[in-house]
């Protein structure tokens, strides 16, 4: 594979957590709330070899609606967002500015909002603009579901780029995120015509399967007591799925992250072991960096922390100096 400045910082990324459940969290009476996360977090994620951290972020909903859709700087939010830039400079750790929710894209409306999604990223890139480039990424579109089609998307991001090119350009321009419809599955992905600039990462998002990692979310009503794996045919349907989206990102040498997954506290602790360390050798056979999600939250969530401390029933893998190995936590 050509080494291009992505496929580099691709690899750089190496293994990751998201902070959710706080900035992206507009489901909060009191959003956004304080100390979610602290400095301390991260450093207990760096120190067990974890160097990337995704912001889920409202940046849709932190813009004004109407032209020029510029940014609501007065907000808070906009301060933590600051405050989490900090940390990561401070711990060298790579940082991806995620634009997580907004107004639904669909085959009706998505030329609507081309022109509101082109000035926001335009505005963040002039806002984000002398941040490290090897280390400061965006991801422009988190998840774009099922009611929009590849091609259509394809029209959206491309304007997006187009946007964040006018400003940011060059050799050395920032490393941009996406990736396609259906919430960012692996198989939409490898069925995505890729784009024209060179210097972008392709996303994935995997919670196979469905049943089982969400079960027990108050969000999804789906009953508790699934067990992972129920077969072997259950492994081998993921692995075709990650194989799929790996031997495209080969096909037209471009990098690909798996920018989310996990398993939800509602399934049994020995299965979510089983599944994470199932995900974890897919994961280092295909070779990929990648972001779980997530690590605090235990509560109609999918966190490995119990009451603030790690929880050590569940194991993912941990990149120490002296090679891989699987630690317990």
């Amino acid at each position: 594979m050509f080494d291009s400045i992505a496929n580099k910082r691709a690899k750089n990324l190496g293994k990751g957590f998201n902070l959710n459940n706080w900035l992206d969290a507009f489901w909060q009476q009191d959003y956004p709330k304080e100390k979610v996360y602290l400095f301390n977090d991260l450093e207990i994620m760096k120190s067990f070899g974890m160097n990337t951290v995704r912001l889920p972020v409202l940046f849709e909903w932190l813009a004004e609606m109407e032209p020029p859709y510029s940014l609501k700087l007065q907000s808070r939010v906009y301060s933590i967002i600051d405050e989490v830039i900090k940390w990561c400079s401070e711990l060298k750790m790579n940082l991806i500015l995620c634009n997580h929710h907004g107004p639904i894209l669909t085959n009706d409306n998505y030329k609507l909002h081309i022109q509101r999604l082109s000035a926001l990223w335009k505005h963040l890139t002039e806002k984000y603009i002398n941040l490290p480039k090897e280390n400061v990424f965006f991801e422009i579109k988190n998840e774009p579901n099922n009611l929009i089609t590849n091609e259509n998307l394809f029209i959206v991001q491309s304007a997006i780029i187009s946007a964040i090119r006018e400003i940011d350009f060059g050799e050395n321009s920032r490393t941009i995120i996406l990736g396609a419809n259906n919430w960012n599955a692996a198989w939409s992905l490898a069925e995505s015509n890729i784009y024209p600039d060179e210097n972008l990462i392709y996303t994935f998002h995997s919670y196979s399967p469905y049943q089982f990692t969400h079960q027990g979310l108050s969000w999804t009503n789906l009953e508790t007591g699934l067990v992972f794996p129920i077969n072997k045919n259950e492994i081998n349907i993921i692995r075709q799925d990650f194989y799929k989206v790996k031997n495209w990102s080969i096909k037209n040498n471009v990098p690909i992250f798996l920018g989310e997954y996990g398993v939800g506290t509602g399934a049994d602790e020995l299965s979510r072991c089983v599944w994470i360390e199932e995900f974890s050798k897919l994961i280092k056979e295909i070779d990929i960096p990648w972001a779980y999600w997530d690590i605090k939250h235990i509560k109609d969530s999918f966190g490995i922390f119990t009451e603030e401390e790690i929880n050590p029933e569940l194991i993912i893998p941990i990149s120490q100096s002296e090679g891989e190995n699987i630690l317990k936590l």
